[in-house]
């Protein structure tokens, strides 16, 4: 019970059920001790540390005691006044007012001012500290520009007394130890502070974590009530792990489950460095396809993790390549502890479908008698692609990681997320100039928070490599030990985190390939031509990849190869692009690695074993281009830049395999324009820029052989170091050369549109970050959102689409709240990505609805209603049919 003398636990800071505003500053308080405390959270601790002075022992009491004054506006007229009624008439009956003057009173904005003023006036704490910690706690809603009331005419009346009393109570329980600050790093303590806060406020406001339970108004009662519910929420969570990595261990005792005798040779290079100085900074890993880049900047994470930095967040191109790096992750940790297994989080839009998010609440927290807007962020929060990063170990796709640093609704949660961690970065060539801007953030905000990052590459200019180091470290002055020839390779490039720069060659025997080249002009985008040479690759045999550019192009020529079958045909064909219902993809993805993968390497009695077809056409585009473990007896490919050329070819002959229906020399087929000058490059120009596949072309014109790794390096400077052509002059016109400029220009513009959804660069001297006074873009509609696209997907710019029959799902769309996660499951399998130009100027026919938005709990969802698998529309005298086929996936159909 409540006592009645105790006016201050009369305010409201819950109201379903009521729970009082000092118990809740008390909750989120616990909260952080406990999150700052355990091994994940460790290392960001020691950071938000160091860039206030603050020594260990005497930080998480600090820390708990400026997050726990978060909501200390809430004790004000305009908040208290909006209570339901029984919450409002005990305070009025005490003589307090209870007036709302102002429907938009924001309180984080009073919390941000009172309490930065208490700090400087009361505390002694320097001014600049101060503002820092008022402005982390005017973000706590994800809005840093909220505003704050003017200066508050009643300092001296009822309400302030009360605020002195919230504040005198949480200095009394959190008891911080006196300190002063020295050398104060804004920017890193703002940030870290920021999310911090927001984590501790939300898992202190969600009922299943945070039961809400008032045994009393004394605070030496409650507190450690509180304090125990805090770390039996931290333990829910699985944030409270024990870390399992000792430093020095062998790479192949780490990395058991690869179950080989003889570590790579860029593998056995790491676990040498990595008993050096060369300590965790940046590290650029340059290796062969199917080298064993990712295993060995894992197992650079574990040696890492054994000096503090617990947990690991890998970074893809894409869902379908995150999703069997996920497996693989997660097999490694499984055999290490099954707890960190059963912590590891996938991290992208469609991770819904694999797997259980276990362990988490389904419920958002409840923020009743808050702004609607709370409970609607609350409850984003709680979705695996924003709360996983947080979790100690992820997977998932680059563009989860490159939202931390835009300006987006708490985008700084993620790069608070990923504070503490190993970050690893695979295929780093494989974004765009727009991507590699925020890339480039990216890597400042890591050096700053002290976030070690691994970059991977099988492909990467050494151009792009010096702009990479130059973006960790400015003052870096890299210069590479080679100059004036090709750099070795493989190479490991390491960036201290003082920004010592070093080249590190790796010695070993090297596996050869050689892949014999064919071109065939008068095949791009040509389907009957395209599916006639593959029928006749596969006529004796083989597993055949037909690795095309466009999904409109792989529909066509899978069609064609399916028209040219025999009904009792045992060839098996199968089709693998993004424009399938979530489920599908799904489904189809682990059909292409069950066939293609490893599992027909295993022993016919073991566990998994899956024969490999004797014959078999997957027709493809770029989802099996990057890091994907599947291996072809053949490939046919559409003409692509040289970089990704040299990806397409590392799926061919991947695995060694004793026998193979098509010989043991490795052929790759090139579908080549038509002879003409200048080349005609139809829809690939619009996916890949025209200079740099004619510079592919000229490297290729006259090559019959291409010998991996020896012909990776020349390959990619040939095409990328921004030289005159050396070779396949005849492909080049003056107009060619006008294009080289015209590309140069595409490429700068791309890059500075990202420069308007950038959050500023960190800067010691202020906490820049909450000075943003614009409103967030929201992440799921902001035109940053239609630019995240690695060169391993189309270009277009798309909307996410529920495809629906009729009125399904209807009731459940149509509530105003969420449902639970299974039907949230079930209604995301009907997702797909659809460009947006299908629409434009498209009327609906009568019948059918234009796409549209889902419920707000969807944000970014579109919805079509289907009839019979179909809709349609008219743009004009133009019919536009739009066909849902679980063989080819969503088709366009446009005709009279």
């Amino acid at each position: 019970m409540i006592a009645e003398h105790s006016l201050v636990f009369r305010l409201w800071a819950k109201t379903a059920p009521f729970h009082p505003l000092p118990c809740h500053l008390i909750d989120v308080g616990n909260v952080t001790q406990a999150l700052v405390k355990t091994s994940a959270f460790a290392a960001t601790a020691a950071r938000a540390g160091a860039a206030i002075g603050c020594p260990t022992d005497v930080l998480p009491a600090w820390l708990a005691y400026f997050t726990a004054l978060h909501d200390i506006g809430k004790c004000h007229h305009d908040f208290q006044g909006r209570g339901p009624d029984q919450y409002i008439m005990p305070l009025k009956e005490r003589g307090l007012s209870c007036v709302v003057q102002d429907r938009d009173y924001r309180h984080e904005g009073l919390s941000a001012l009172w309490v930065q003023k208490f700090l400087m006036s009361d505390l002694g704490l320097p001014v600049q500290l101060s503002r820092t910690v008022g402005q982390a706690l005017r973000g706590h809603h994800g809005d840093f520009g909220a505003p704050a009331p003017e200066e508050p005419e009643f300092q001296h009346d009822t309400w302030e007394a009360l605020r002195r009393e919230l504040e005198a109570i949480v200095r009394r329980v959190l008891a911080p130890r006196d300190w002063r600050p020295v050398e104060v790093d804004h920017s890193v303590f703002g940030l870290l502070l920021s999310g911090l806060l927001v984590w501790s406020d939300w898992i202190a406001s969600n009922q299943e974590l945070f039961p809400r339970r008032v045994y009393t108004a004394d605070v030496e009662d409650y507190a450690p009530q509180s304090a125990l519910v805090a770390m039996e929420a931290i333990e829910k969570l699985g944030l409270d792990i024990t870390n399992p990595w000792r430093e020095g261990e062998p790479f192949l005792h780490t990395w058991r489950t690869l179950r080989i005798d003889k570590a790579r040779p860029v593998q056995r290079r790491c676990e040498e460095l990595a008993r050096t100085d060369a300590g965790p900074g940046l590290w650029i890993i340059e290796a062969p396809m199917g080298e064993g880049k990712t295993e060995a900047a894992v197992y650079l994470a574990t040696q890492w993790g054994a000096r503090g930095h617990n947990g690991t967040y890998v970074a893809l191109p894409t869902a379908a390549t995150g999703n069997q790096m996920f497996d693989r992750v997660k097999a490694f940790l499984k055999d290490r502890d099954p707890e960190l297994a059963a912590g590891a989080r996938l991290v992208h839009g469609q991770a819904w479908l694999v797997g259980e998010d276990a362990a988490v609440p389904s419920v958002a927290p409840g923020l009743s008698g808050g702004s609607q807007d709370e409970s609607h962020l609350a409850l984003e929060w709680f979705r695996p692609k924003k709360r996983s990063l947080l979790a100690p170990y992820g997977v998932g796709t680059i563009d989860q990681a490159l939202f931390s640093v835009l300006h987006v609704k708490h985008g700084f949660l993620r790069l608070f997320g990923l504070s503490g961690k190993v970050l690893i970065v695979d295929e780093v060539h494989a974004y765009d100039p727009y991507m590699s801007r925020i890339l480039t953030r990216l890597l400042r905000w890591c050096r700053a928070l002290q976030i070690p990052v691994i970059l991977l590459s099988a492909t990467l200019p050494e151009a792009r490599r010096r702009a990479l180091v130059e973006a960790y470290a400015p003052e870096a002055n890299y210069t590479s030990r080679f100059p004036g020839e090709y750099a070795p390779y493989p190479l490991v490039t390491t960036v201290s985190s003082s920004g010592e720069t070093a080249e590190h060659e790796v010695a070993g025997e090297r596996r050869r390939r050689h892949i014999r080249v064919h071109r065939y002009p008068g095949f791009l985008e040509n389907p009957e031509k395209l599916a006639s040479l593959a029928l006749d690759l596969v006529a004796q045999g083989g597993c055949l990849c037909v690795l095309v550019n466009t999904v409109d192009t792989a529909q066509r020529v899978f069609q064609a190869i399916e028209g040219r079958m025999r009904p009792d045909d045992s060839c098996r064909l199968l089709l693998f692009h993004a424009r399938f219902r979530a489920c599908r993809r799904r489904e189809i993805e682990e059909e292409v690695v069950r066939l293609f993968g490893k599992r027909s390497l295993l022993n016919e009695d073991e566990p998994g074993y899956v024969p490999r077809p004797r014959r078999a056409i997957l027709v493809a585009t770029q989802v099996v281009e990057q890091s994907a473990d599947v291996d072809f007896d053949e490939m046919i490919t559409e003409l692509p830049p040289a970089d990704l050329l040299l990806q397409r070819v590392g799926r061919e002959h991947r695995h060694s395999r004793a026998q193979r229906p098509t010989g043991d020399e490795a052929r790759l087929h090139v579908a080549w324009p038509e002879a003409c000058i200048p080349p005609v490059l139809g829809k690939t120009e619009r996916v890949y820029q025209r200079f740099v596949l004619l510079k592919t072309m000229a490297a290729l014109v006259t090559r019959e052989m291409i010998v991996l790794p020896d012909d990776i390096r020349p390959m990619i400077e040939g095409v990328y170091d921004g030289r005159p052509w050396a070779e396949g002059a005849e492909l080049v016109s003056n107009e060619e050369d006008f294009r080289r400029e015209e590309s140069l220009s595409e490429d700068e513009r791309e890059a500075d549109e990202a420069r308007k959804y950038l959050i500023p660069e960190p800067n010691p001297r202020e906490f820049r970050l909450a000075q943003l006074r614009l409103g967030a873009f929201d992440e799921e509609e902001s035109g940053a959102a239609s630019y995240f696209r690695a060169r391993t997907r189309l270009g277009d710019d798309t909307m996410s689409v529920l495809l629906l029959e009729g009125t399904a799902l209807a009731e459940e769309l149509a509530s105003s709240r969420a449902p639970e996660r299974r039907v949230l499951a079930e209604i995301m399998m009907n997702s797909v990505s659809l460009p947006r130009y299908w629409w434009t100027g498209v009327a609906a026919e009568e019948g059918f609805t234009l796409p549209e938005p889902g419920p707000s709990w969807l944000p970014g969802q579109y919805v079509l209603r289907l009839r019979g698998g179909e809709w349609r529309g008219r743009r004009g005298a133009e019919s536009v049919v739009i066909r849902d086929n679980p063989d080819h996936g969503v088709l366009l159909k446009r005709g009279e």
